[in-house]
């Protein structure tokens, strides 16, 4: 799988679970929040890959990349902990333990970040670590 791939089918299943109810900010967009919507903002970062046992050289065999996605979530400050609560949850069950055209995730887990500097909003961040089959 090509970067471009996994990056599609991880994009393929935000949309299934977020944009139906909510905003999202997507990378390399203008964007603007509204200031009484929850929004979230996805990152995937990919390490370099690695030739795994079924290849060793550069032009043939399988090799495994391995990221970590990243979606911040974001909601009005002072609106209380469920409805953060409620949405980390939703992304956690749509990518754990889930393969997603061969983008196998891992246990996904939710950290809290807390108010941003103008108090605006209330973040938490959903990371799920995920690995994908190259050259197959």
């Amino acid at each position: 799988m090509t970067p471009d791939t996994i990056r599609q089918a991880i994009y393929d299943q935000i949309e299934a679970t977020w944009a139906t109810t909510d905003t999202i900010a997507w990378p390399n967009h203008s964007f603007s929040p509204d200031p009484v919507k929850a929004w979230m903002r996805p990152k995937i970062q990919m390490v370099p890959s690695e030739y795994g046992e079924l290849g060793m050289d550069d032009d043939a065999g399988v090799g495994i990349r391995v990221g970590l996605l990243m979606l911040q979530i974001f909601v009005p400050g002072g609106t209380g902990m469920k409805n953060v609560g409620v949405h980390a949850g939703n992304l956690e069950t749509a990518f754990r333990k889930k393969d997603l055209s061969g983008v196998i995730f891992g246990e996904a887990y939710t950290v809290e970040v807390g108010l941003g500097k103008d108090e605006n909003f209330f973040q938490v961040n959903v990371y799920a670590p995920f690995h994908a089959f190259i050259g197959e």
